[in-house]
């Protein structure tokens, strides 16, 4: 199995040859609604990587087919074929909401018109270098859990099995992988397989599901444009971040602003808390966030003596921020650019 957060696996492809669905950037948040209550989370996803795929052919129905280079898909009386796919999923998380889960599978070939292709749980345990016709062409589940019609060659067909997914990794059904099966009657369709000599080709999932993010500050985020002057305030904006990074809105907790130098002075350019600067230059300050404040507050630092490179602090007992700002260099004069109102 391989796993990725990105899919450029895809991206030496033509847009039309790339597969049509998308994956949400890692990071991101989204609001789900789960029995009329909003609850955050954050989103997930995961590349998965076929772990075997065989397919069966019923006019040879002891024939394996475990590294053939395609897998083939056919109704035909007396001719059928049957395609097998399995994921492993051992590394996601269990008893996780999967909002999609997302197939591509290349078409190599195919006979015209292209037979509609539904896709069934497999309900057995199987292996490539042992499944035939004979022993795994009916161990499938009738219910369809998704469907495509591969009606061109050389381009991705994809089908979202999010719900099935779900359910294996939450032990409602054991992960057999599925059957994908032709339903109409004469012509064949072929996939490239995990063996297909094209790597970005062979069959993989997206996997995207949500982890619930715990309420409550993890970290916090300075931002700054790492240079100042003696002569003019330095912008410093100071944001709450929860555990995946993202702005925990519902922060109302109190700082400390610390320059770390012994000097400097503190004053709330935007933000409707409480602030406080008890000693004039002496570089400490705090500010206690108000709801309204959405985990975000602006401070101007008046600074205009001592050492000129320091690293500025933000803390709330043991959450501190994470010096991902770098350093703020002072210098005792500077150039400023204004616009005109004149000609």
């Amino acid at each position: 199995m391989r796993l990725s957060g990105r899919n450029d696996r895809h991206m030496d492809l033509s847009p039309a040859q790339r597969p049509r669905w998308t994956l949400r950037v890692l990071g991101s948040c989204l609001i789900l609604l789960q029995a009329l209550c909003a609850a955050r989370v954050h989103a997930e996803t995961v590349e998965v990587c076929v772990d075997q795929d065989t397919w069966l052919k019923e006019s040879s129905p002891n024939e394996k087919h475990p590294s053939d280079c395609e897998l083939s898909t056919k109704t035909d009386s007396g001719d059928r074929m049957r395609t097998l796919l399995e994921f492993d999923l051992s590394s996601l998380p269990s008893n996780v909401t999967v909002t999609s889960a997302v197939a591509s599978l290349w078409v190599s070939g195919k006979d015209d018109p292209g037979d509609p292709v539904t896709v069934h749980r497999v309900t057995k345990n199987w292996a490539e270098n042992g499944a035939r016709w004979k022993n795994a062409a009916e161990d499938f589940d009738s219910t369809v859990e998704a469907s495509f019609a591969p009606t061109q060659e050389d381009r991705f067909y994809t089908f979202d099995i999010a719900s099935l997914v779900e359910k294996w990794l939450d032990g409602t059904h054991q992960n057999h992988g599925v059957m994908l099966i032709a339903t109409s009657s004469g012509t064949e369709a072929k996939f490239a397989s995990r063996e297909w000599d094209t790597p970005s080709q062979r069959p993989c999932m997206g996997v995207t599901y949500g982890i619930p993010v715990v309420a409550g500050v993890d970290h916090f985020r300075i931002g700054h444009d790492k240079a100042g002057s003696y002569c003019l305030d330095e912008t410093i904006q100071v944001e709450a971040m929860d555990s995946f990074a993202e702005v925990e809105a519902g922060y109302t907790g109190t700082i400390a602003l610390d320059t770390q130098s012994g000097t400097g002075s503190w004053s709330l350019v935007s933000g409707a808390g409480a602030s406080s600067d008890s000693t004039a230059d002496d570089g400490q300050a705090s500010y206690s966030y108000s709801t309204s404040d959405s985990g975000i507050a602006t401070f101007a630092l008046t600074y205009t003596n001592g050492p000129q490179t320091f690293n500025v602090d933000a803390s709330d007992g043991p959450y501190r921020d994470d010096d991902s700002e770098g350093d703020l260099t002072f210098s005792p004069s500077a150039f400023t650019l204004t616009a005109s109102g004149g000609d």
